[in-house]
């Protein structure tokens, strides 16, 4: 079998250096920074109420912010947690949410999709996972055709836990590797070894999960290009269906945590190039598929073929097959999606509980779409997925013409086309090209009407190299 090339060798410094910039992820657009206290639980009432003029199956993401330590490197919402009665209580006013939201569902509601992220969900024990997966079946319809999936910290999971996470109903499962190098993982904080993640890999495998992902990290402190090397050999050894591949945001004036980390042992701008571009090239030559602008998943897989024909869509559980127009956040800072708003959480865990325990949904915060959004949205989600753009259905949906709509952004992308490796082309798609693709954020960042107005004394956003 033939494959795509992957060189990168075009990349050059200069070229690093011009586009390297601080840029949304865009897991949502607008951004979590445009949210606003101004959307609160009642505005979430009304766009709950809208559901019931539809059937369309809902995507629902549970948040667990609990873990036994806090890893080095991690920008999630988390919180140490050593006593069981915490778990309990979470659990019980998790549960507590499910109720009050299927009650103004009124009826039970379709679910295309489940998933458990924290945090370390798998941290809570068996039998609480079991009881909120059942408390929200019970509550809502699962699809006999849903992702159930899970994330998982091999160093704290053993196999025969993953066993039991597959007899709960959990079908699709990810492990939080990071790296395989000791001295990295020691680092980072991260307590597991290679034994640990092949014994969880080979226990989800005999369990049938149906897809197993492995997530790692490039940029963190004292890799280098062997040892990022040597970990490619240990995963693609192992052929996990899927494969995150995250750039390190060193970012410590928002993760406290990070302040741990030696900043003289992060690897500079082109040597964190060079292990991307690695990785493109051997996971290429190794039969996956390039997802968006972080993942890879073999041909076979589901993804890779929803990639392949353009159908797959992105939301705050990032990469999915399931194109669920809303998408419901339980627990606390989880955000969700409903009728054209976004809906974020509580993040502390007393107010969460307060706010359940009155009968209230416990929303914080949240951001009514404008029409410019939406149209905007649907623009960055097809870059970010599929590299491409359909400008006539783009237009028929939308009702706008695509070169007027975007007149200035356009010619922003037609002065970049000046360059001797543009990022896109256009004729009756928008399409990335393989430079465009490495600098997918970039591309999409023309399109943000928001950015403008975000300081750079202070940087918000990760690099986007």
């Amino acid at each position: 079998m033939t494959h795509p090339s992957s060189s990168t060798d075009f990349i050059t410094p200069e070229l690093l250096a011009r586009y390297d910039k601080p840029g949304p992820r865009y897991t949502s657009y607008p951004t979590a920074l445009e949210f606003t206290e101004d959307v609160t639980h009642r505005v979430y009432e009304q766009r709950l109420d809208a559901l019931q003029h539809n059937n369309d199956p809902v995507s629902v993401y549970v948040h667990i912010p609990f873990c036994k330590s806090r890893c080095h490197f991690c920008g999630c919402h988390t919180a140490l947690c050593r006593e069981p009665y915490e778990m309990d209580e979470y659990v019980t006013h998790v549960c507590g949410e499910v109720s009050l939201l299927a009650g103004r569902l009124a009826s039970k509601r379709s679910l295309a999709a489940i998933h458990f992220g924290g945090g370390t969900p798998a941290y809570l024990g068996i039998e609480r996972l079991k009881k909120m997966f059942q408390y929200i079946t019970d509550h809502f319809s699962l699809l006999e055709t849903a992702e159930v999936s899970i994330e998982v910290n091999p160093g704290v999971t053993p196999p025969d836990q993953i066993r039991q996470l597959r007899d709960i109903g959990f079908n699709r499962i990810s492990l939080g590797v990071q790296d395989f190098n000791d001295h990295v993982l020691k680092e980072i904080g991260r307590n597991q070894t290679r034994e640990d993640t092949v014994q969880a890999i080979d226990a989800a495998r005999d369990a049938r999960f149906s897809s197993v992902n492995l997530d790692l990290i490039y940029g963190l402190p004292y890799q280098t290009v062997d040892t990022f090397s040597k970990t490619l050999s240990d995963v693609l050894a192992i052929r996990p269906d899927r494969v995150a591949l995250y750039s390190f945001a060193f970012i410590p004036w928002i993760r406290e945590n990070q302040g741990k980390l030696n900043p003289d042992a992060l690897p500079g701008r082109d040597d964190k190039f060079a292990f991307f571009a690695m990785a493109l090239r051997r996971f290429q030559e190794n039969d996956y598929l390039q997802i968006g602008m972080d993942h890879f998943a073999l041909r076979t897989d589901e993804m890779g073929q929803a990639a392949s024909n353009g159908t797959l869509f992105r939301n705050f559980m990032g990469y999915t097959v399931t194109r669920s127009k809303n998408s419901i956040g339980l627990g606390v800072s989880s955000i969700g999606y409903v009728d054209g708003s976004y809906f974020q959480n509580e993040k502390e865990n007393a107010v969460y509980y307060g706010r359940v325990s009155k009968g209230e949904l416990p929303v914080q915060k949240g951001l009514i779409l404008s029409n410019d959004d939406l149209i905007r949205a649907a623009v960055i989600t097809e870059i970010m997925c599929n590299f491409r753009l359909d400008i006539a259905a783009f237009e028929a949906r939308w009702q706008v013409s695509f070169s007027s709509y975007f007149k200035k952004e356009l010619a922003e992308l037609d002065a970049q086309r000046s360059d001797e490796f543009p990022f896109t082309t256009l004729d009756s798609h928008l399409r990335l090209t393989d430079a465009g693709k490495l600098f997918v954020r970039n591309v999409c960042m023309v399109f943000d009407t928001y950015l403008k107005t975000k300081s750079a004394d202070r940087p918000l956003f990760s690099r986007t190299v």
